[in-house]
């Protein structure tokens, strides 16, 4: 009777860890089926962190993870990986890339980049804009963008980089550090 009741209560312990990694396993991995489905090449994924083990691990910048990723699967013109259980498509192709950006730009003005602009002052930037905020800030500054306008600004700019250049030297010859915030 004793041996039967111990033999439970170490027993149930084991089974509620079991299931709890079964559930956490599938949690994490159900949508890893994705690019196989779609019959796309992709970056095998790892349980819990998809193609981002190292960066989660803080090894390697998010940059670097994606660049190794890229250089995987180098070949195809559009490939897939995983942000832990996300399923991101990386697009290779030029040609794809000007369509996407340029042709068909207002199918995809959404860049992924999901920031509160709440939390984060950087969220209400341009290049985080989304939507219908987006939409708008678009059309208010398309017309300063012009091949015409950019010709003007091309030499203010270059100027402004020449000055900012001799003044990185200047300061390089008193001190061989430069305080940047």
């Amino acid at each position: 009777m004793i041996s039967c009741l111990i033999d439970f209560l170490l027993g149930t312990p084991a089974i509620a860890v079991t299931v709890l990694m079964a559930f956490v396993y599938y949690y994490t991995t159900n949508t890893y089926d994705k690019w196989l489905k779609l019959n796309l090449r992709y970056d095998p994924p790892w349980p819990l962190v998809g193609n981002t083990m190292k960066m989660v691990t803080l090894i390697e910048h998010q940059l670097a993870t994606i660049d190794g990723i890229y250089k995987r699967l180098a070949g195809e013109k559009y490939c897939g990986f995983y942000q832990t259980k996300t399923p991101f498509l990386m697009i290779r192709d030029p040609e794809l890339i000007n369509n996407i950006l340029i042709k068909d730009f207002l199918n995809f003005a959404n860049r992924g980049f999901h920031k509160d602009p709440a939390l984060n002052i950087i969220a209400n930037g341009l290049f985080f804009m989304e939507g219908p905020k987006w939409d708008v800030m678009r059309q208010k500054l398309s017309s300063g963008f012009t091949s015409g306008k950019l010709k003007l600004a091309h030499n203010q700019i270059a100027e402004c980089s020449d000055e900012l250049m001799r003044f990185i030297a200047a300061k390089m010859k008193e001190n061989d550090q430069i305080e940047v915030k």
